[in-house]
């Protein structure tokens, strides 16, 4: 494989992880949507979910903060098992 193209790779996967505040946003519309959740419960709990603060939260979903790639990977997962789980 070349370089170039090694590179163009490992490019793309880190892109994956990239949050912008409209990915925080959404992620946390869709679980306030789904739990029937006021902004700030929803906020708590998407918090929760990371053993965070709702004031981190917010600054995620403000673009004053960046999510660490790693926070953003473990919600997805433990949004997706819960929707597995609650259906």
């Amino acid at each position: 494989m070349s370089r170039i193209l090694m590179i163009s790779r490992m490019m793309n996967e880190i892109r994956i992880f990239r949050t912008s505040p409209a990915d925080v946003l959404a992620l946390r519309e869709s679980l306030q949507a789904r739990e029937h959740l006021g902004i700030t419960a929803a906020q708590d709990r998407c918090a929760e979910m990371l053993h965070t603060s709702r004031r981190a939260w917010q600054q995620w979903e403000h673009g004053d903060r960046k999510m660490h790639p790693a926070f953003w990977e473990l919600i997805r997962i433990k949004i997706r098992s819960k929707q597995t789980v609650d259906f």
